[in-house]
């Protein structure tokens, strides 16, 4: 990759917009979330970065952009999740010009000394358009150093050749686990206290929650009693819609994310759950409130 050309620094008016959802217990669900939309007050503890904020006819709002490199800067981060497969960074991505793009994350130790970094390289599929990009961290190779995950603070660099629009960056760890030996009455929030079933996960989540569902076989609840229904009402064009919403399916998404915090539905590392449908009409299904949810890794029978 051609080296990237040299851009401005981000600047004091425009600062990053940092939106650090950090848990009030060690269970993580969104680390970071940046939008770029309000301006951040200049003395906050993190370096400067490069690249200015703006708004774009393509996007709905501002995101960080520059010709060739755009960095967050460091900026702190409140993780307990060392499993770098357990971590993931998203991002919007917009290239002027098709090009492979570079990611770097560094992190930082509590003297700002850099321990290390890691690296990878996304290829757009399209220019002058949007599109959405999901790493885990255990994907990416070392660059340097050693790369802490539990580091106070972690610095994002982006670098192609072309101009480059960065917008809602987020940094994800689990929220809640899910495992068919568990209980709906437990806390979902480690491997040994997991949920049952996807639907009380999906219940519980919120903007930025990653669930994890473990090694099994989920399967959907059965069909309702409708012995005593009249057959003139399962006829009726109204009996249709409530059959759909009331039978099968492994689980119902109604909850949303935000365009820098997605609900995340996703395999363990290293799982491979099945949700098996039977009977149903689907096997995940998103309500009419859901919105900004990614569901990766499941095999979906029936």
């Amino acid at each position: 990759m051609p080296s990237p050309r040299p851009c401005s620094r981000l600047r004091d008016a425009l600062a990053l917009t940092v939106a650090l959802l950090a848990p009030s217990s060690a269970f993580a669900g969104s680390l970071l979330a940046l939008d770029f939309e309000t301006a951040r007050p200049s003395g906050d503890a993190t370096s400067a970065g490069l690249g200015t904020v703006d708004a774009f006819m393509g996007s709905p709002g501002r995101a960080l952009s520059a010709a060739g490199r755009v960095s967050t800067g460091r900026i702190p981060v409140s993780n307990t999740e060392p499993d770098l497969a357990k971590l993931t960074v998203g991002f919007d991505l917009h290239v002027a010009t098709l090009a492979p793009v570079r990611i770097t994350f560094a992190s930082f130790d509590s003297s700002n000394r850099r321990t290390g970094a890691r690296t990878a390289v996304v290829v757009p599929p399209v220019a002058g358009a949007y599109y959405r990009f999901g790493l885990d961290l255990d994907k990416t190779e070392k660059l340097d150093g050693t790369f802490d995950p539990l580091a106070p603070s972690i610095e994002f660099t982006f670098a192609a050749d072309t101009t480059l629009r960065i917008d809602n960056l987020s940094y994800t760890a689990p929220s809640f686990y899910v495992s068919p030996t568990g209980s709906d009455s437990d806390d979902g929030r480690t491997a040994a206290t997991a949920f049952a079933t996807p639907q009380r996960a999906t219940d519980a989540a919120h903007p930025g929650d990653v669930i994890l569902l473990m090694n099994g076989t989920y399967v959907s609840p059965g069909h309702p009693d409708i012995s005593d229904v009249p057959a003139d009402t399962i006829n009726s064009p109204l009996w249709r819609p409530w059959w759909v919403e009331k039978t099968g399916g492994n689980v119902t998404i109604k909850n949303a994310g935000t365009p820098a915090a997605w609900i995340v539905l996703r395999a363990h590392p290293g799982h491979r759950p099945v949700l098996f449908n039977a009977e149903g009409w689907h096997g995940v299904r998103f309500g009419l409130t859901a919105a900004y949810v990614e569901v990766r890794g499941l095999k979906i029978q029936g």
